[in-house]
């Protein structure tokens, strides 16, 4: 019998196949999986070097390690599953709110620039609100909340959780409507986010429509 075969391909099995149900990169995927075929591996060796006379003793052991893999990849499989049915509600969310209200008139938007405008620094940015009130951060007022501004953000943040400060979104937890603020020079992208008092959007989200400014 080789016990340190066995462990070396129980912990192959186990970064492989946890790789295998997390990951989204191909790469990673591929690494994944060679990683699991090295775990199959190292399992056979260990079966190969069986102690003569004791075969059901290493088919037992066998099992009990394949089983202990099955157990974790099934339980990594499950919450990976939970992790991206969560992930893709609250794009489904967010794309339904997108839907609906893209041709409505928006309760959430920039007065001013206009998009597409051609503007020098500093930028004077107003924020815009209908049928909600502005409150600062920390007050718990129904139908209230405060801006957040996204600059030049692709990606949304989790809308789930309390935004991240940085220079990219913007907290105005004074509540503030309006901010005079310096962008690079060319294409900038501006946007609203409205948060309550924690700082965690609405349900549903009240996010403007992502705007262009050419800075000159």
């Amino acid at each position: 019998m080789c016990p340190a075969c066995y462990l070396n391909g129980f912990l192959f099995l186990i970064f492989g196949a946890s790789g295998a149900s997390i990951a989204n990169n191909p790469w990673v995927i591929a690494l994944a999986i060679v990683l699991t075929l090295a775990g199959l591996y190292w399992m056979w060796k260990a079966w190969k070097k069986r102690t003569p006379g004791k075969t059901m003793k290493n088919l037992k052991t066998t099992i009990i390690f394949l089983l202990v893999f099955a157990a974790g990849f099934t339980t990594a499989s499950y919450i990976t599953h939970e992790y991206f049915k969560n992930l893709y509600e609250q794009q489904t969310r967010l794309s339904s709110f997108v839907t609906e209200n893209g041709d409505k008139n928006e309760s959430i938007y920039i007065i001013s620039p206009k998009d597409g405008e051609e503007v020098t620094n500093p930028v004077k940015v107003v924020f815009g609100l209908k049928d909600m009130g502005v409150a600062p951060a920390g007050t718990i007022r129904k139908n209230t909340g405060h801006h957040h501004l996204l600059v030049n953000l692709d990606v949304l943040p989790d809308l789930d959780l309390p935004l991240p400060s940085n220079k990219n979104l913007i907290h105005f937890g004074l509540g503030q409507t309006e901010t005079d603020i310096k962008l690079d020079k060319g294409i900038n992208t501006l946007q609203l986010i409205l948060g309550n008092h924690m700082h965690v959007p609405h349900q549903p989200p009240l996010i403007s429509k992502k705007i262009k400014v050419i800075v000159k």
